[in-house]
This record gives structure tokens, sequence and C-alpha cells, in this order.
């Protein structure tokens, strides 16, 4: 048993089941330890993964982990966060040549301003802690490497896309074509360089009924968007709301825009448009870009991420030619069905060194 999954947590990140769940269809043995009748547990049950509960008390904890280690010949642990983690550098000091993994998967870019002194677990990468690290964030996995020095230590995961239904109390009105953004506001550049765009697009006649829905990440930015599109006299055109909403007005929409112009991006957004037949209009952002240029570029439009104008050119193509949004909902569905899953257990066992 090469790897001990280490977690003391309720649940794991979708991420990170989808790794457990790829390393099971390669038939690795690997063994999940998580905490008795917790939610982990009874997920590792479903998928008949190979998993121990740990007890509750901490020092049993600890004995139970360094047993099982010393007994089944574990070569890794993978800690799925901080206090796994101080379990495993226990257990480290008292089975020499134990290596300690971590990954990390949730959003935490915010352009050029961001600090990982606010996640203590990505800090602990920063300290060494970790002997290999893997995200599945590009913008991540360069930063980490560029700040704290430790490619080689790092690993880049296959980001795995999960799908829900959307759902919409509100009827499509099929005279109307949508757009759609979902906005971090991560820059002040993007949401003005959208705008203008929009202002654009309803400067030139479609023969078309317009309207755009955006959902904010933040229900504080809400007013400021609002405001914007004042400034730029289209608020009669816009419909904004936060997050919640987003169910809501994202089945309306016929059209998706990635528009960050810095940062991690919307990658995720990315594969949701895709695989929900919604023709895609991408910034030319380095994580948008890695995506929609991989194979072919039937699956989207791309734009230079600061200029509007090529932004509104290519909502104009949308717009009027049937063809192309025909060949995009095509290209987007090929893309969403590739089963990035099967992969996944490769790229993680060939960092480890375990293929």
């Amino acid at each position: 048993m090469a790897i001990l999954f280490l977690s003391t947590r309720q649940i794991l990140h979708n991420q990170s089941k989808n790794l457990l769940v790829s390393l099971k269809s390669k038939d690795f043995p690997f063994c999940f330890a998580c905490p008795e009748n917790s939610l982990n547990a009874g997920f590792a049950s479903a998928r008949a993964l190979a998993f121990s509960e740990l007890p509750e008390n901490g020092f049993m904890r600890f004995l139970a982990v360094k047993k099982y280690v010393r007994q089944n010949g574990v070569t890794h642990i993978h800690a799925f966060d901080e206090n796994a983690l101080k379990l495993a550098r226990r257990v480290k000091l008292f089975v020499p040549g134990l290596q300690i993994v971590g990954d990390w998967h949730d959003r935490v870019m915010n352009g050029a301003e961001m600090n990982i002194k606010k996640y203590p677990y990505l800090q602990a990468f920063a300290k060494g802690r970790f002997d290999v690290f893997f995200c599945s964030s590009p913008e991540l996995f360069q930063y980490l490497g560029r700040t704290c020095g430790g490619q080689e230590r790092l690993g880049l995961l296959p980001f795995v896309p999960e799908f829900s239904a959307a759902s919409s109390r509100l009827e499509k009105d099929p005279q109307v074509f949508g757009f759609f953004l979902h906005s971090y506001c991560e820059n002040d550049r993007d949401l003005p360089l959208v705008l203008q765009a929009v202002q654009k697009v309803l400067q030139e006649p479609c023969g078309r009924k317009l309207c755009f829905f955006l959902c904010a990440e933040k229900t504080e930015c809400v007013a400021q968007i609002l405001g914007l599109a004042q400034e730029y006299g289209i608020e009669d055109r816009i419909v904004c709301a936060d997050k919640s909403f987003f169910s809501v007005f994202y089945p309306l929409c016929d059209s998706v825009l990635c528009a960050s112009s810095d940062g991690e991006g919307d990658y995720s957004m990315i594969y949701r448009a895709w695989h929900d037949g919604k023709m895609l209009i991408a910034s030319d952002l380095g994580v948008h870009t890695k995506f929609v240029l991989s194979d072919s570029m039937d699956c989207a439009l791309l734009y230079p991420r600061d200029d509007a104008a090529s932004l509104a050119k290519c909502m104009q193509k949308i717009l009027s030619d049937g063809v192309l949004c025909r060949q995009l909902a095509a290209g987007g569905k090929e893309k969403a069905g590739q089963n990035l899953a099967e992969i996944l257990a490769e790229e993680y066992l060939k960092k480890l060194n375990l293929s």
C-alpha cells in the first residue's frame, strides 16, 4: 500500500474526490483514512474505496495512523487538510523517508494582489512542509513555483469539471438573445471593458432583442456594477445580481463571456458553457487560452483581453453568424465530453514516481 490519503474533516473538495476515484479506476493500491461516521467515510463506502475510519481521540488517531503506515509499507501520506498535515508530520518523525503530499483546488487568485498568508495550508507549502504539492490551477502553479522556489515539488493536475443541471423560475423569451457574465471583479479593467463592449454592441442594429445577465461574486459589487452601467447608458439592458441568482439568470443566456483580464480566470465556467451548449467568448488570458487552444479553435472565440472593441466584434459575430454559433456549440460539446478523469491518476502517479 504505497499511499495513505488522510483527512480529518467531514468532506473533501470535489477535485480531490475525483483523484481518489481515478486511482481506483486504475486499480492502484491506496487507503483513505477519515473520521469515523463522517461524510468522507460515506463517500468512500459509496465508491467502494479502501478506507479506514479514524478514532476521535487525537493520540489514538496518531497511534492508528503510525501503525497503519508501518504495517502496510506506506511511502506517501497525502494530507488533505492542515490538521491532517500536522498528523502526517508527527508520523514522519517515526518513519524516516516518508513523503508528505498535499493538494489545493480552491480559487485564491486576486490578480497581482494574491496573498497566501491568508491560507495556512498553502503557507505550509511555502515553508517546505510538503514534499510534493498538487494544484489544478495553472496560475496558482506558476505563482507558487515563482514565489516559493519549489517548482520541482509542484505538480499540475488536470481540472475535472463538475456539471450540474441549471434551473430557472423564469421563462426564456425566444425573441431575446442573452449574454451572461459571472464576474469575480478581480480587476478594475474587467467590468469597464465588458460594459464598453456592451455599449458598442447596442449601438449597432442587429435585428434582435438583447439582454445582458451579470452575476457578481460579491453582493457589495452589485451597486458598483449598476453604477458603471448607468455611466455607460446601458443600465436598462443589464440584469445584475450576486451569485445566489446564478441558477436563475444563467439558463436564460445563449452565450457566456469569460472576460477576466488578470488572475486565475474562470476556467470552470468555460467547461460549463461548453457542456450546456452555450456559445463561448473568452479573453486571451493564459488560463483561458490553455483550454481553448489545446486542440482547436472550433469551441470558442478569443479576443485580446484588454480590447473592448475586439470583444464587441466577437459578440456581434455570435449575433449574426448562425453557422458559427452551431460550430461553437458542437465544438464545445465535444470538448466538455473529454474524460479528463482518465489521465488524472496518471499525472499524479508520474509526479510521485509511482507509475
